[in-house]
């Protein structure tokens, strides 16, 4: 399916599921996945190792809640606490921070400043 239909799909969703496995290169995983659905402005239930890099993001950020991969009782203990009270209030900029065209720029930048030697 095209992606602007995929997105019109994923504007109806109440929240997001995102899961990443607990392994030793996934720490610094950030998936697109993850900016696509603060794009969509919803809340994210996460499973995600106890170090990771999308973890710290959506904690800092205040965008869903995460529990501990394959720990079946936080998934359950935080999983009721997001179906009874969701409190998902990020702040606003935080979607003009990582949408697209602001996430692009960033990096055409950092390509800039390498490009002409870190001067």
């Amino acid at each position: 399916r095209p992606h602007s239909e995929i997105c019109r799909v994923m504007e109806q969703a109440s929240a997001f599921l995102l899961m990443v496995p607990d392994c030793q290169s996934c720490v610094q995983v950030l998936t697109s996945k993850l900016f696509e659905y603060i794009g969509a402005r919803r809340p994210i239930f996460a499973l995600l190792p106890e170090k990771n890099e999308a973890k710290e993001l959506i904690e800092k950020y205040n965008l869903g809640i995460v529990a501990r991969c394959g720990d079946v009782a936080d998934i359950a203990d935080k999983l009721s606490k997001m179906i009874e009270s969701c409190e998902f209030s990020p702040d606003p900029k935080v979607y003009e921070r990582f949408n697209r065209k602001n996430q692009a720029k960033r990096l055409a930048d950092i390509f800039g400043y390498l490009i002409e030697g870190g001067r």
